[in-house]
C-alpha cells in the first residue's frame, strides 16, 4: 500500500499531464479552426469563379452530377438545381444530336 504522500505525489504527476493534455487539445482545436476558415475561404472562391464563368462547368460524383454552374445549366436549358443528381449526361443531349 502506498504511503500518502506518495498517493499525492501521484495525484500531481496525473493533474500535471491532464492539464498537458488540455493544452494540446486546445491548441489542435485552434488548428483546425484554422484550417475550417481556410477551407471556407477556399469553396468560395471556387463558387464565386464557376458561379460566374461563361464556360460550363459540372462536377460528377459517384456516378451523378453533384454540382453543375449557371452557365452549364444554361446551355441544356435548365436550372443547375435541376441537373444535381442526373445520372447520365446523354439524358441532357436530344437523341438527334447523339453520335451513335
Amino acid at each position: 500500500m502506498k504511503r500518502r504522500s506518495e498517493a499525492t505525489e501521484d495525484l500531481v504527476r496525473e493533474i500535471s499531464l491532464l492539464r498537458q493534455r488540455v493544452t494540446e487539445l486546445e491548441s489542435f482545436r485552434e488548428g483546425y479552426k484554422r484550417l475550417e476558415q481556410a477551407l471556407n475561404q477556399s469553396e468560395l472562391r471556387f463558387r464565386t469563379l464557376a458561379d460566374k464563368s461563361l464556360v460550363g462547368i459540372y462536377i460528377v460524383g459517384e456516378s451523378h452530377f453533384c454540382y453543375v454552374n449557371p452557365k452549364f445549366a444554361e446551355i441544356f436549358g435548365y436550372y443547375p438545381d435541376e441537373l444535381i443528381h442526373v445520372k447520365e449526361m446523354q439524358t441532357l443531349v436530344h437523341d438527334d444530336d447523339l453520335r451513335l
